[in-house]
């Protein structure tokens, strides 16, 4: 479990500085091509696709940190305190195993359409549909599935989650 848990932290930062990398690269292509566009009147061609390119990856390597921080949106339908009752756990592990299931059966419909999407080049940077928007999703949706593994076993052991700490937070 402690291999496992080292194992999602070192994932969890690396993550955090894609994501971070990424979201730098969108603001960065948006900048250069409002400057070339508007002020020096010469547009240019990549700028679109590398955004929404960083985009893609942004998303899934991004859903894939959420679940591990637990920052994504939550609706709490039952209220069961700080205890680990029994009932809590069943339905934590139950609700984890489902999102670990539900990731994998898209995961293995993306496999088969993987050698499709080698042979798609998107725009003009000659970017197969693959890398465009298939690795990023099977990387992302691996992620989801290791870090709903961990939950799990977190909460069958009673062990709670320490996270890694997100970029620009202090260190108190």
């Amino acid at each position: 479990m402690q291999l496992l848990h080292w194992l999602c932290r070192v994932i969890e930062r690396i993550s955090n500085i894609a994501c971070f990398l990424f979201m730098a690269v969108i603001v960065a292509s948006m900048s250069c091509q409002v400057f070339f566009r508007y002020i020096l009147d010469i547009p240019l061609t990549h700028t679109d696709e590398i955004s929404q390119m960083a985009l893609t990856w942004l998303t899934f390597i991004g859903a894939g940190w959420l679940y591990r921080t637990q920052h994504h949106i939550t609706v709490d339908l039952i209220s069961f305190g700080d205890d680990m009752s029994l009932t809590k756990k069943i339905i934590t592990i139950s609700v984890h195993l489902a999102i670990a299931v539900t990731v994998a059966v898209i995961l293995l419909q993306l496999i088969g359409l993987s050698p499709r999407a080698l042979k798609v080049e998107l725009g003009t940077l000659g970017v197969s549909r693959f890398t465009m928007h298939f690795l990023p999703l099977l990387i992302g949706g691996a992620v989801i599935i290791l870090f709903a593994i961990e939950r799990i076993l977190a909460t069958i052991l009673g062990k709670k989650i320490v996270n890694a700490r997100p970029l620009g937070t202090s260190h108190d």
